[in-house]
């Protein structure tokens, strides 16, 4: 049995791209496919998100280490700390819980790209569910909220 090294030429008999056989989607093509289509099946959930990360950004709610800072920065954490936080007021005030973002929270920030823009520094999540993953930090430029 053999195994195809990953830089090895294309295995024989995979004909190359033509107008009649169509180039294979990239990576990059089918992550915006699937985050467009998550988006779109929560959009409501996804406005209220990015309407969080607004308000966490411009101080009006705290990031995820609990502080007020009109920073104009934001990370998933935050957002993740404000839905819950959220999630405990709907509870007190006898209103329904909202059903979790899903895969559409990887559109929080891409959903309007005059709004926000990536710093180029990231932030490992403190959130024990998140598995230390690596998070983009965000600023605000405005046009949202």
């Amino acid at each position: 049995m053999n195994q195809l090294c990953l830089f090895d030429a294309a295995p024989v008999g995979l004909a190359p791209p033509s107008p009649s056989r169509p180039a294979l989607k990239s990576g990059e093509q089918l992550k915006r496919e699937g985050m467009a289509v998550a988006a779109e099946s929560r959009e409501s959930l996804l406005a209220h998100a990015r309407s969080l990360a607004h308000h966490v950004a411009v101080g009006l709610l705290p990031h995820a280490d609990g502080q007020c800072r009109a920073d104009g920065l934001c990370t998933m954490d935050d957002v993740a700390a404000a839905w819950a936080a959220d999630a405990v007021e709907r509870e007190r005030a006898g209103m329904r819980q909202l059903p979790s973002l899903g895969n559409a929270a990887g559109s929080v920030f891409s959903g309007d790209p005059q709004a926000w823009e990536f710093t180029g520094q990231f932030f490992k999540s403190q959130r024990p569910i998140a598995h230390s993953n690596l998070l983009r930090v965000w600023r605000y430029r405005g046009n949202a909220g």
